[in-house]
């Protein structure tokens, strides 16, 4: 019996992810440990680790609707073929100087968000409705394992291979992605003419306040996960290479264990989602307990992993962390999926995507500017940026979430 074409399409699309975010990550962990330990500037290194989430403001001005035109897959492969080009000229100005690389990686790190988004919106043609919301949660988990595997490399290649050799493992994995890509096709016809006004940036900003305005459920949801990105990943993806080298006075090898920790938890995390959403519906009046104890446990383990002195427990906290982080994510990500109105997913995702990364990396850049600051005064900055955090979490839920099961229109269809 030939393969069904909706899981055709998962295989080959959370290959493709896969590669593309083991050879993505692998580059960006070896630039960030090779900066840290280049400059010895927190900030500098906040600035590199920014370089991967600040781009992603500028494609909402770039486009806000994305489900028009052209095939999503077409799009996002197109995208990977720009970030592939990009890439290649790393190897040629690696070598220069650093403002070099950083130029370069400010504009690949444009085309990754691009194909983020593309992804995304892609997910609601390639896969069929019964299984939408499974499959793109694995489809977002095998983004995950890309950086668990690329953080596994990382600690076999940092001092083994120069970056240039990094750079051109990024290349293979991005030409194979691409292929990949290819082998797959769609099962709904997507939309070929956008209206006038769709594509204007200040339309499609009002058009995106006015539906969280009046569709309580997407609003929890959609601001959710940029949320999260901005206060725990904005600042745990300094402190993983800061954090160790600083304190515990180890080696660039041996502090990217983090890194392979935060990828162990986060494929963990992903995983755990993934396979309780499709035995348990998540998504029903308990939404804001789920939220804020969620919430609660991340922060908690969060401010332990800092306070505690002995390493391994500081691991284990750390992992523990990124895990429910993730879980946390993935609520936020599969319910906007799940609840964006027809043709304005793109919007939603592709907004509330950039409010994250942006918030993301200024985050970043604020918490080394602030370490250089006040001599890494880690625990005090992440406390006080967790106390901000868990006050946001709150007034949100306050907000009314209309669950209206009980009068007969499915939660889907609340647009």
């Amino acid at each position: 019996m030939p393969m069904d074409i909706s899981l055709k399409n998962l295989s080959l699309l959370s290959s493709s992810t896969f590669i593309s975010s083991l050879g993505s990550i692998l580059l960006q962990i070896s630039l960030t440990f090779y900066f840290y330990e280049t400059t010895k500037s927190a900030l500098l290194t906040g600035i590199l680790v920014s370089l991967q989430w600040l781009p992603a403001l500028l494609i909402v001005f770039i486009r806000n609707n994305w489900e028009f035109g052209k095939s999503p897959l077409l799009k996002w492969k197109l995208s990977e073929i720009c970030a592939l080009t990009i890439t290649g000229l790393l190897i040629l100005l690696v070598d220069k100087s650093i403002y070099w690389v950083i130029a370069i990686l400010f504009i690949r790190g444009m085309f990754d968000q691009i194909v983020r988004v593309n992804r995304t919106v892609a997910c609601r043609y390639v896969f069929d409705n019964k299984n939408q919301q499974f499959y793109s949660s694995i489809l977002q988990s095998s983004y995950h394992i890309g950086i668990s595997v690329a953080a596994i490399f990382a600690i076999l290649f940092i001092g083994k291979l120069n970056l240039k050799g990094i750079i051109v493992i990024n290349l293979i994995t991005y030409i194979i992605s691409i292929f990949l890509i290819s082998l797959s096709r769609t099962l709904k016809d997507f939309p070929k003419i956008q209206s006038s006004d769709s594509n204007n940036i200040l339309f499609g900003i009002k058009d995106y306040f006015l539906i969280l305005k009046t569709n309580g459920i997407l609003r929890l949801y959609a601001l959710l996960f940029p949320i999260t990105a901005i206060f725990f990943q904005g600042t745990y993806s300094v402190l993983q290479t800061i954090y160790p080298l600083q304190k515990y006075h180890i080696s660039a090898n041996e502090s990217s264990m983090s890194y392979v920790v935060a990828g162990i938890a986060i494929i963990s995390g992903s995983v755990a989602f993934t396979y309780v959403s499709n035995k348990i519906d998540l998504y029903n009046g308990f939404s804001k307990l789920i939220v804020v104890t969620l919430s609660l446990l991340t922060v908690i383990t969060y401010i332990f992993s800092l306070a505690v002195s002995d390493k391994f427990q500081a691991l284990i906290l750390f992992m523990i962390m990124v895990f429910i982080f993730e879980i946390l994510w993935m609520y936020g990500y599969i319910g906007t999926v799940k609840y964006s109105p027809n043709g304005k997913l793109g919007l939603i995702y592709g907004i509330s995507f950039s409010i994250g990364c942006f918030g993301a990396g200024l985050m970043s850049m604020l918490l080394g500017f602030l370490l250089d600051l006040i001599s890494n005064q880690f625990l005090k900055l992440i406390l006080i940026s967790n106390i901000i955090y868990m006050v946001i979490i709150f007034l949100l839920c306050q907000k009314n979430i209309f669950i209206v099961k009980e009068l007969g229109v499915p939660n889907e269809k609340l647009d």
